[in-house]
């Protein structure tokens, strides 16, 4: 006999906007995602094209990890991100961080969302 499970385990969404005061080392803006959830989707969009001199490119990762890896960000649009799901048994931290290259961006700006679910974790409980 299968089992049916009625439980509905809704996705759980945690989103950033990052700017020109987030270029450069140590400026980024971290994600905590809890033990046992399961990271489902990654977007990346940049709403603002950053005019960096050289370059400016937006990575996400866990630091094993990279969802986004060093995408352009001086030009609007979506960027490329990998669709990896990840279990994170123990929890992790996803950090969203911004890097450039010659005369600092004076504009700019890149919306960041992570989202994962967490098994179990629904609202009903029921199994049929």
């Amino acid at each position: 006999m299968t089992t049916k499970i009625l439980d509905r385990t809704y996705p759980i969404g945690q989103a950033v906007e990052l700017g020109v005061a987030n270029m450069g080392a140590d400026k980024g803006v971290s994600f905590s995602v809890p033990m046992g959830a399961i990271v489902v989707r990654v977007i990346a969009l940049t709403t603002t094209a950053f005019d960096s001199e050289t370059t400016a490119t937006l990575t996400v990762s866990d630091g094993t990890t990279a969802f986004v890896s060093a995408q352009d960000v001086k030009t609007a649009g979506s960027e490329t991100v990998a669709n990896t799901p990840k279990l994170y048994p123990t929890g992790g931290t996803i950090t969203a961080s911004l890097a450039e290259t010659g005369e600092a961006a004076t504009t700019g700006a890149v919306f960041v969302y992570v989202e994962y679910v967490r098994p179990g974790n629904g609202i009903a409980g029921v199994q049929e």
